[in-house]
């Protein structure tokens, strides 16, 4: 139970340490009194201040026990109102302070899944695979992927996800690969460098490709037809050690990896391999399992997916929201302002 007059750090640990899995944040919050039912903060009745109180506690769904409602007559997160059950009290967010952590912290938690795990040789395991016509299943940061390159592994793919022909495969990719088959323009470029080298962010991208570049000249005629889209590629890039190497191995190779995520089509990325359905997995001619995968989320939502030429969002994914900080802070470019703009993304 919460008392609006003694929420302190000492009383309130105890209730919040019986959710370990909850990410602790420190808050400052402002408490209101008010006449009845709380609906958001600009419908609240004769609200008045009681007390300034600061606080750290794990999350304000243990307040009131479900996700806080947010006010939709402001965007600002200060705006976030939340009643516990049975109490005519509101409380407004103040200020969110999340523990400031290195990057070199930021990138060790995100791949942490992979450490201890024979990376080199479980992606020469699923290069070998495909090279020899199968499909494999793997992990990537961002959920588990399935991949392969010759026609018919193309086609198993599409019929296990029950996948429309409409929609490309992406292609696996490190910044080597992405300099050499993609035509983008300098600041394309630059966008890309900065997501993924100085931000360590996954990050996929559409762009013109290079026709005579021996990877693309790789791919037998269905699957180049599958991997490409008006004389575009979707490319794949930093999504994790695993991704990472078996892209390197592509492109050493000149030999493409194209595919999508593990899942049915329109059912979600998978981001453990026991939530992958029956008839995907049983395509997988290897299949690896390293557990959880970084960027879960409860959306299901995959790598988002950028036009370099239009900057168009061609899919809102994973870490969508500081993608678009990022480039608009760093290049006065605004993702969400265009995706406004355009008509309504072609879902890859």
């Amino acid at each position: 139970s919460v008392n609006r007059h003694n929420l302190d750090q000492r009383q309130t640990a105890p209730a919040f340490s019986k959710f370990p899995s909850l990410h602790l944040l420190s808050l400052r919050v402002e408490c209101f009194e008010t006449s009845g039912l709380c609906k958001g903060l600009s419908s609240c009745p004769n609200t008045k201040p009681v007390q300034n109180i600061s606080l750290n506690m794990c999350a304000i769904s243990l307040i009131n026990r479900r996700e806080p409602r947010t006010d939709t007559d402001s965007p600002n997160l200060n705006q976030q109102c939340i009643r516990p059950p049975n109490r005519h009290c509101c409380f407004r967010l103040l200020n969110i302070h999340r523990p400031v952590r290195s990057k070199s912290e930021e990138i060790k938690g995100k791949v942490k899944m992979f450490e201890g795990q024979p990376i080199e040789s479980d992606a020469q395991r699923v290069f070998e695979t495909i090279k020899d016509g199968g499909v494999a299943i793997f992990p990537v940061s961002v959920g588990y992927a399935i991949a392969g390159h010759e026609d018919e592994a193309i086609r198993r793919i599409y019929q296990a996800k029950g996948r429309s022909f409409e929609k490309p495969c992406g292609n696996f990719c490190d910044w080597d690969l992405f300099n050499d088959a993609l035509d983008v323009p300098t600041q394309g470029r630059d966008i890309v460098s900065e997501i993924i080298h100085r931000h360590n962010l996954p990050f996929s991208v559409v762009a013109p490709f290079r026709a005579d570049h021996p990877l693309v000249q790789s791919l037998p005629p269905f699957a180049l037809q599958n991997a490409t889209k008006a004389g575009t590629m979707d490319m794949l890039l930093n999504a994790g050690p695993l991704h990472d190497e078996i892209a390197r191995l592509a492109r050493i190779n000149d030999y493409a990896i194209s595919g999508s995520s593990a899942n049915r089509s329109l059912a979600g990325s998978k981001f453990v391999f026991e939530d992958i359905e029956e008839q995907v997995v049983e395509i997988g001619d290897i299949t690896i399992d390293y557990g959880l995968v970084p960027y879960r989320n409860d959306k299901g939502l995959g790598s988002t997916i950028v036009d370099l030429i239009s900057y168009e969002t061609i899919r809102v994914g994973a870490v969508y929201e500081q993608i678009c900080d990022i480039v608009k802070d760093t290049f006065d470019i605004d993702f969400k302002t265009i995706l406004m703009t355009q008509a309504k993304p072609a879902i890859r």
